[in-house]
């Protein structure tokens, strides 16, 4: 049963990586919406509304609540579970108690996304490696028909945090980073691409350009199928007033979409 068309289904086990700030956050809910609301993200598309659970492990109540309106309003189907307004136990998904009691709340989940993998699993120890734990919890919930979407920072190197035998695991990894050339004026500015895509073919796993446009009523994505990183940046300049003939350092974009 597809949930995100080509990129989750049934069962689905993801991972979205990238460096600190880079836009994680704003990508893994954009999925989620997507899903719940049974409509389409970055050209992946939702055939209907899907019960999603989103637990974030360090973002407060208010920030979520900011992000999350910019976007419209949430769908019913869009559930969001935070660390910060937990009165019990802390939440640590490396942990058989902390996973058994996240399960007996939760109902029934199509999607669950965890951000971060940093601030949810391998906390009581300070190991956050405890991946032979995590990987049971995930396990189960691939038995039972539930995709999951982890998401992770990156090292200094660019890589995912930690051992990359996680990989083994997982039907899909997703890294994101920002364009050659990118500054600060540039804003959110990303690229998608695909470390490893199981179940995907062909064009499905190009690399995707992205931009998030914070438009006064509502934040709306740009974004384009692209082999070359730095038309991103394209898109800024362009929306910036510049066209791309102006910046020698921009090149082309292939092909250009607005999400909201």
């Amino acid at each position: 049963k597809i949930i995100l068309d080509p990129i989750l289904e049934s069962g689905s086990l993801a991972l979205l990586y990238g460096p600190r700030g880079v836009g994680k956050t704003f990508l893994a809910m954009g999925i989620a919406r997507a899903a719940a609301a049974g409509e389409s993200f970055l050209g992946w598309r939702a055939s209907r509304p899907h019960d999603v659970l989103y637990i974030d492990g360090e973002m407060s109540a208010i920030d979520m609540q900011k992000r999350s309106t910019r976007f419209g309003p949430s769908p019913p189907t869009l559930s969001f579970l935070l660390s910060n307004l937990n009165e019990g136990p802390q939440l640590d998904l490396a942990h058989s108690d902390s996973q058994a009691h996240l399960m007996s709340r939760w109902g029934c989940p199509e999607l669950v996304v965890l951000d971060n993998l940093a601030s949810l699993a391998g906390l009581r120890r300070g190991n956050p490696e405890r991946w032979s734990e995590l990987q049971r919890f995930l396990l189960m919930q691939r038995r039972i028909g539930r995709a999951v979407l982890m998401v992770h920072h990156a090292n200094k190197k660019g890589l995912q945090r930690g051992s990359s035998r996680r990989e083994d695991l997982l039907d899909l990894v997703m890294s994101v980073r920002r364009p050659e050339g990118w500054t600060q004026a540039d804003g959110t500015c990303l690229e998608i691409q695909f470390d490893k895509a199981r179940n995907l073919h062909g064009e499905a796993t190009e690399s995707i350009a992205v931009r998030l446009e914070n438009g006064d009523d509502r934040w709306r994505w740009h974004w384009g199928e692209t082999h070359d990183p730095r038309s991103v940046r394209a898109m800024a300049l362009h929306e910036r007033g510049r066209t791309v003939r102006t910046d020698r350092k921009s090149t082309r974009l292939n092909s250009s979409h607005v999400s909201e």
